[in-house]
This record gives C-alpha cells, structure tokens and sequence, in this order.
C-alpha cells in the first residue's frame, strides 16, 4: 500500500465522489477507479458502498479511513522532522473567531516570513468543533478555550498550554437591564464556551435566564451591531470589543478571564510547529 494509493482513498471518502476527488488530484477518473479496486482486493474487504451518484464508505471504510488519515499524517510528520525548513507541508490551524481576528494576523506574519515553504491553514470554528477536529486529526493545533471548570478529555490525547487570557465582557446600551421589557442576549451555537459563560451568567443573576431570550448569531460584527441599536445584549472577549467602532457608546462589564488554549494533537511533533508555538506564547 502506497501513499498515493491513501491519498486517493481519503479523497474519494471525503468527496463521496470518484470525478470530484480525480479533479481535485489531477488525474484520469479511471486511475482514481483503478487504485480503489487494487486497494479492495490487497485488503480483501470492499472499502465504499457504490451508489448511482456517491461513493459512501463502508462499514470497513470507516475504520480504514482512520488508518489511512494517520498514516499520511505520520508521512507529512516525518518528512518535517527531516527537513523542516524546505518541506513544503501545510501547517493546519483551527482557531475560535475572536482569537482568528484579534490575535492570529501578527504572529501569523511573523510565522510566514520565517517559514516560507509552510503554508498554513486556518480554520475558524466553536471550540468543541476544534476538539472534535483535533479527535480527527483533521487539525494540527487549535486555539479554543475551555468552559471554566472543565477539562480536555482523556481521550484526546493532545498536548495543551495556555497561550493567553481573554477578559469576557458584558456589552449593551445604556440602562439596558434596567427596562421592564423582554431582554435579548445575543450567543453563538452551541460548542462556543463563551456561550456556556453567558448561560451561566444567566442562570445566575436572571433566575435561570427567566426574561430573557438567546438570539443566535452568526459572527462578531452581528453581535456588535444588534447591541449597538440597543436590540440586544452581548458578551464577547476585550480584545474583540476594540477592533469594533470606537465611538460607540456601550456599557461594559468584566464578568470574568478565561485562558486560550494552544492544543496540538497527539503526537504531533516539528520544528516549524515549535516555531509556530513561540510565536503564539511570545
């Protein structure tokens, strides 16, 4: 088994299609078609379940699909080991909105103009999607944080260090709380833990959130804007308060500082990574 042979797996898996995944490696469906079928007959089992228009994996595809992922991980891992400054590999980073828009671009540069044959890839997300990502080992690293209280779970196996903290503040128009009517907080999904900080907050100090709605947004700018016409409240990290409209008259309240976490996945080892690292932590 070769590793072009589990590119083309992965490929074909994550594509659930033969011409999608041909198109995407550069090379003839009828190649893509030939490797699958070699794979199937050296492992003696059928790796996906052939459809009209999808190629979805098998019961034994799913299990082998894990295998192959960390397999070419392992290749990616040891070729930087080798030659760390003229690989050319993708570094994948998963990062949580604020920490992408308020404390990646600096050390992301720096990254960039030391290392140029590593391209880096980001991925923005809740933190709980980061982890399962990390699980995956569809992400190298991920800057997420953690509900106060809890930890990383045991079977991640990953390796963790704080990288910074972020102060969460309580964000709404003047004499907001004080109005008699139905209030509105506005949260991201479910996964976020800054939401988890915001249903606690609730729970707390509005008898369990009685009076008051969530409102699911979809970014920071939304959340800023509702609060700015005094259609909800917000709570959202200092350092991305900043980068929003200066002459916006809010109210602020710190309600608490939660760690940022860098986590990389389990195993995961190499000279451009600890570069990357100090920049992060410097």
């Amino acid at each position: 088994m070769d590793f072009l042979s589990l590119t083309v797996f992965c490929a074909v898996a994550r594509e659930q299609s033969v011409t999608r995944a041909a198109a995407l490696l550069g090379r003839a469906p009828s190649n893509i078609t030939t490797r699958l079928r070699q794979m199937e007959a050296e492992l003696g089992v059928p790796l996906f379940e052939r459809q009209t228009k999808r190629m979805l994996l098998s019961a034994q595809g799913r299990i082998y699909l894990e295998y192959a992922q960390r397999m070419l991980t392992l290749a990616e891992d040891a070729k930087m080991a080798i030659q760390p400054a003229h690989t050319a590999t993708t570094l994948r980073v998963g990062a949580m909105e604020c920490t992408l828009a308020s404390r990646l671009p600096v050390p992301l540069a720096r990254f960039k103009a030391a290392w140029p044959a590593i391209s880096v890839s980001l991925t923005a997300g809740p933190s709980a999607q980061l982890l399962r990502a990390l699980a995956a080992q569809e992400l190298d690293c991920a800057l997420l944080a953690q509900q106060p209280g809890a930890s990383f779970p045991n079977t991640l196996h990953a390796q963790e260090v704080p990288a910074f903290e972020e102060e969460l503040q309580l964000l709404c128009s003047s004499g907001y709380w004080a109005h008699g009517a139905q209030k509105v907080l506005a949260v991201f999904a479910p996964g976020c833990s800054y939401r988890a900080v915001a249903e606690a907050w609730l729970h707390e100090h509005h008898a369990g959130g009685e009076g008051v709605t969530l409102r699911q947004v979809a970014s920071y700018h939304e959340m800023f804007a509702y609060t700015a016409v005094g259609a909800c409240a917000c709570i959202m990290p200092a350092s991305v308060i900043t980068l929003m409209v200066p002459d916006v008259t809010l109210e602020r309240t710190t309600l608490c500082t939660m760690p940022t976490w860098l986590v990389s996945r389990s195993g995961f080892l190499s000279t451009a990574f600890a570069a990357f690292s100090r920049e992060i932590l410097a």
